[in-house]
């Protein structure tokens, strides 16, 4: 993902990009060394909850959320499995931004899928691992009463 957000990154006015997840969980940051990485998820949370809420209201699907301040502008990719938020200049290039950020966010979103996928995957061998290790231990309690009984 880091690779991916360094060719965003490199378009001229972006200051920062960052990935999330539809909980708002940080996933990939690349951003300026003054910003704090904790609030990166409060602001995720923000981003799903505000396009979800808009999507809600419109009864349709938001592609992207474009915020604009004296200072800063936060462009908000939804990516259907996350979000890809971009900090950059109030006066960006946006058509030239949407260029390479619209090619990125398809990448970005098999990635976060792929992720998300593994994650549920390991979540099942987990429990599976915990079920099955479970049954081996009944069967040895078992199998200790069984000889104690004898005994």
């Amino acid at each position: 993902m880091e690779n991916i957000l360094k060719d965003i990154n490199a378009v001229m006015g972006i200051n920062g990009s960052f990935v999330c997840d539809v909980d708002g969980q940080v996933l990939s940051s690349l951003l300026p060394e003054n910003f704090d990485n904790g609030l990166l998820s409060p602001v995720g949370r923000t981003m799903a909850q505000t396009i979800g809420g808009v999507e809600l209201s419109r009864r349709r699907k938001m592609g992207e959320l474009d915020l604009l301040y004296r200072e800063a502008r936060v462009i908000v990719k939804n990516l259907r499995v996350g979000y890809l938020c971009i900090l950059c200049e109030p006066t960006i290039n946006v058509p030239l931004l949407n260029l390479t950020a619209n090619v990125a966010a398809k990448k970005l979103a098999s990635l976060v899928e792929e992720q998300r996928d593994q994650a549920s995957r390991q979540a099942a061998l987990r429990e599976a691992q915990s079920a099955r290790s479970e049954a081996l231990t009944d069967e040895v309690r078992s199998i200790i009463s069984a000889t104690q009984e004898r005994g």
